[in-house]
């Protein structure tokens, strides 16, 4: 694999990540606005409303959790590009320094 396809690689797979946590931050929200009002539980008591929105509220947690991972993920995959090219540029120009090129 070439320096090039790696970075448009490490590009590219940044962006999948990107899409995938703006996918789960948009669930998450969702989630958000899925809270039921008590009563809407009179026929059950109200420890089933209790559950529900126990049970709501740690699905969205653990997709926002999930959003903002696969977001730390895009950004981390873009500081390796940086460093991986930041690196190149540093050995052309120590090449450059030593070798002679006619």
């Amino acid at each position: 694999m070439s320096f090039e396809v790696a970075m448009d690689a490490l590009t590219s797979d940044a962006k999948r990540w990107d899409t995938i946590a703006g996918r789960l931050e948009t669930s998450a929200n969702d989630l958000a606005g899925l809270t039921l009002n008590p009563k809407a539980w009179t026929f059950a008591g109200g420890e089933a409303a209790e559950a529900y929105e126990r049970f709501r509220g740690i699905v969205e947690s653990y997709v926002r959790g999930g959003a903002t991972e696969t977001a730390s993920a895009a950004v981390r995959l873009r500081e390796i590009r940086r460093i991986y090219e930041s690196a190149d540029e540093e050995a052309k120009n120590d090449l450059a320094r030593i070798w002679k090129w006619k």
